[in-house]
């Protein structure tokens, strides 16, 4: 599977609906999300890590489905949100606990998913008003530029989406286990991703 990225976002952080290099107001939607998933999490009693990974999984899962379908961003921005997600799972953790009653989660997540949904339909008409065809005709003329002007890219960035997500997604479940273990996995696979793209870079 290779996904395309967008070559460059033209600002670092962009503070609407629309596509920056690191951080842009789709942020918070996936950092609600996340909340989201936190207070089912608490709701059904599970522990941290179990929900943490879900969440993680669930982010990583989107970027790879928007890239699919061609809404093509930084692969910075991709990675941030998946952090996002996760972040939005962790505070509702650390803000809301088990002691909240039934109820009082419930009402908690209707209120985050109404600004959620609220969100993402702003969001969604932005994107369709005025970003669609842009972001269609970036990735469709990623494709067909020359292969050997953009093969290297192509694979330096997914070789840092895949191997940011490997080394990242199973940490909940590491830590969980054993802290040396998961800052172990996260060094072998931030050094393996290193050295394809160094000896990508270098053939």
């Amino acid at each position: 599977m290779i996904l395309y990225f967008e070559r460059s976002a033209q600002s670092a952080v962009k503070f609407r609906f629309g596509h920056g290099r690191y951080v842009d107001l789709w942020l918070l939607v996936h950092v609600i999300s996340g909340i989201l998933i936190g207070i089912v999490g608490l709701i059904f009693n599970l522990p941290l890590w179990q929900i943490l990974t879900l969440s993680l999984f669930l982010g990583f899962f989107y970027e790879i489905w928007e890239s699919l379908t061609q809404i093509v961003e930084n692969v910075k921005n991709s990675l941030i949100d998946i952090i996002g997600m996760g972040m939005g799972t962790f505070l509702s953790y650390l803000f809301f606990d088990f002691h909240f009653t039934f109820t009082q989660l419930a009402l908690i997540f209707l209120g985050f998913a109404a600004i959620n949904l609220l969100l993402t339909y702003i969001g969604w008409r932005s994107y369709l008003k005025r970003r669609v065809h842009v972001n269609k005709a970036s990735a469709v003329h990623l494709r067909q530029l020359d292969g050997k002007v953009n093969r290297p890219k192509l694979f330096r960035d997914n070789v840092f989406f895949f191997g940011t997500a490997t080394a990242i997604l199973p940490m909940p479940f590491l830590f969980h286990l054993d802290p040396k273990t998961a800052v172990a996995w996260f060094v072998l696979v931030f050094f393996a991703s290193a050295y394809l793209i160094y000896k990508k870079s270098n053939s």
